[in-house]
C-alpha cells in the first residue's frame, strides 16, 4: 500500500531506508490523495501535528459532493537551506525561489524523499519554528 508520512528523514543511519518520511504537500482531488507529487492510500501527520493544530485549519468534512472537489495543504514541513542531522558533506539547498526546485527537491520516491536534501525537511514543534501551514481549495 502506498502511504506517506511528515516525520524527518534522518533515519537512514538506524537501517530504515524503506521508512516514509518527508512530506511537505498534500493534494486532495475527488478520492485521489497525492502527496508530494505522488499518489498515496494513507498520510500519516506524525510531526506535523503541531503545525496542524497551532494552525487551526482542518478539511471540510467529506461528502458525495467531493467527487470532483479539490483541496490543497503546503508546508506540512520547511526544507531547510542546511542540514543540522547530516554530516558536514551535506550539500546546502540554494535553489530557493526557484520555480519547482523545492518540489524537485523533495518528490517521494517509494512513499520516502530520497534526494540529497532529504535530511534538510523539519517539521514545527514549537511556537518560534518557522513551518507555518496553508490549505485552501485548489486554484
Amino acid at each position: 500500500m502506498p502511504f506517506a508520512e511528515a516525520k524527518t528523514c534522518t533515519d537512514y543511519a538506524s537501517g530504515c531506508s524503506f521508512c516514509p518520511c518527508g512530506a511537505m504537500r498534500l493534494l486532495l482531488r475527488g478520492a485521489t490523495l497525492t502527496v508530494n507529487e505522488q499518489e498515496v492510500m494513507l498520510l500519516h501527520l506524525a510531526q506535523s501535528k503541531y503545525a496542524w493544530r497551532r494552525s487551526g485549519i482542518s478539511l471540510p468534512p467529506w461528502t458525495p459532493a467531493w467527487a470532483g472537489g479539490c483541496f490543497e495543504v503546503r508546508h506540512l514541513g520547511l526544507l531547510n537551506e542546511s542540514c543540522a542531522a547530516c554530516s558536514r558533506h551535506a550539500p546546502a539547498f540554494v535553489e530557493r525561489g526557484v520555480p519547482g526546485a523545492v518540489e524537485r527537491a523533495t518528490r517521494l520516491v517509494r512513499h520516502r524523499v530520497q534526494s540529497s536534501f532529504r535530511g534538510h525537511i523539519v517539521y514545527a514543534s514549537t511556537a518560534r519554528d518557522e513551518v507555518r501551514l496553508e490549505a485552501a481549495p485548489c486554484a
